[in-house]
């Protein structure tokens, strides 16, 4: 989804950064549903095992927290203030509405996601020694 026009650049880091935030906040709500369910469904849980799941949850809520921080003033700070520079019309909300309905048309779940797979294909498609032992 990147610009031509240099003039964007800058706008479009921005928008990665809020994907890349909006991702981060998935996989730890995913990350502390899934521990919560493994806490409910133990019956027998206590000691180290019991310990290790509790810090991991905390660093997950923690990790989750900063990611909506800086998720806030992504949006609300950095992306206003460049639409404002470019002149754009609306806010950040509303273009990243805009936003959300071109990439359920082309079937992107989240851009920086997309990004970062395509660039691990890339490179397991260079280096699949790294993958897989070669004979």
């Amino acid at each position: 989804m990147k610009l031509k026009d240099d003039k964007h650049k800058v706008l479009n880091s921005i928008i990665m950064d809020i994907e890349k935030q909006k991702h981060i906040i998935d996989r730890t709500f995913a990350f502390i549903q899934s521990t919560l369910i493994s806490l409910e469904a133990s019956e027998k849980l206590e000691g180290e095992e019991k310990d290790y799941l509790i810090k991991d949850l905390r660093e997950k809520l923690n990790e989750k927290e900063k990611a909506t921080a800086t998720l806030t003033y992504l949006k609300y700070k950095k992306m206003r203030d460049e639409m404002q520079k470019l002149k754009m019309n609306g806010g950040p909300d509303d273009y990243l509405e805009n936003l959300e309905k071109i990439k359920k048309e082309a079937g992107i779940d989240n851009l920086y996601k997309s990004y970062e797979d395509k660039k691990s294909l890339e490179r397991i498609k260079k280096h699949p020694e790294e993958i897989i032992k070669l004979k």
